[in-house]
């Protein structure tokens, strides 16, 4: 809503409902002038190497896609992509600076299992992120990535950021999973990645399939195209249409739209259980149809389990 008032002021079209997006707007500025003043004045006074790290999400587009008006772009903290071997050289750096672990799973749990975990101070969120999402097949992905990188100017200091190419990736399955924040805003960035940046489609496409990316992927392809008119090759959803789904893809896309929790850190965990099988790495349709029966029903047995019997009563631990 405040890119699209922007927009509507400067092209000198009114609304009746005028009033509520000006409103809208001047919330989020108002916000993000916090932002700035804590969040981002630490980041540039911060003294993290900054060839270790990639800024992702709203503060690379913050900057690059909306980088005329920073503030139409909603962003209430820093995220980071790092190496996952530099996990101990970020958490003991924001622990020497006062910042507390964030989130309801442990560090071992989420250094192991998460693609991402937080740690704050005061009003200072930071997001490190050790992959662009879970389930990844490609080993050298994240050394692709890193590889891939290009320069992103913040008041005259230079950081790092994804290739377009990568964060579109990243936004597509950011923006498909479930989260309690509205991510509905990922439609304004991947369309605006598209119509203003130079997509290597061949590249995206490749690293689509490699990483087993492809069934929530093409619903968001589908969408932009349906809803946005978005300019996309035909080559890369008739490529990912033809592609055989198979049961990786069915799963990602089963974990990434689970609301509950709960729910999803047992996928998380079944789901990397799967991935060291190697009953798993064979390429027999009938094998891995009786995984995935074996996958649903032993996580339908542990919820089942977990589900208090009376609304008065407390699930089982």
């Amino acid at each position: 809503l405040p890119y699209l008032y922007s927009r509507l002021s400067k092209l000198g079209i009114s609304l009746t409902n005028e009033k509520i997006l000006k409103g809208v707007y001047i919330h989020n500025w108002a916000a993000d002038q916090i932002f700035i003043n804590q969040g981002m004045a630490w980041l540039l006074n911060s003294n993290l190497e900054r060839e270790k790290f990639l800024l992702i999400k709203g503060v690379a587009l913050k900057h690059s896609l909306y980088s005329e008006n920073p503030s139409n772009r909603p962003c209430s903290d820093i995220d980071i992509l790092i190496h996952p071997r530099d996990i101990g050289y970020f958490s003991n750096s924001l622990e020497s600076q006062e910042f507390k672990w964030k989130g309801p799973y442990p560090p071992w749990f989420a250094f192991k299992y998460k693609k991402s975990f937080s740690y704050i101070l005061d009003q200072i969120d930071i997001d490190l992120n050790q992959d662009i999402y879970e389930f990844g097949l490609t080993p050298n992905l994240m050394v692709e990535i890193f590889s891939r990188k290009v320069p992103l100017t913040i008041d005259g200091k230079q950081f790092w950021t994804m290739s377009p190419t990568d964060m579109l990736l990243h936004t597509l399955l950011h923006g498909f999973s479930w989260n309690s924040e509205p991510t509905s805003r990922w439609i304004l960035d991947a369309a605006l990645l598209i119509e203003k940046q130079e997509i290597d489609w061949d590249l995206f496409l490749e690293a689509v399939t490699a990483n087993s990316y492809r069934v929530p992927v093409l619903e968001q392809l589908k969408f932009l195209v349906r809803e946005l008119w978005s300019q996309i090759p035909d080559y890369v959803i008739d490529g990912l249409e033809k592609k055989a789904s198979g049961v990786k893809p069915i799963l990602v896309a089963l974990h990434l739209r689970e609301s509950s929790r709960t729910a999803r850190r047992l996928q998380r965990i079944l789901y990397m259980d799967l991935f060291s099988s190697r009953s798993f790495s064979r390429h027999d349709a009938s094998s891995e149809i009786s995984i995935l029966i074996v996958w649903r029903d032993n996580l339908k047995m542990i919820l089942q389990s977990l589900r208090p019997h009376s609304k008065t009563s407390r699930p089982t631990k």
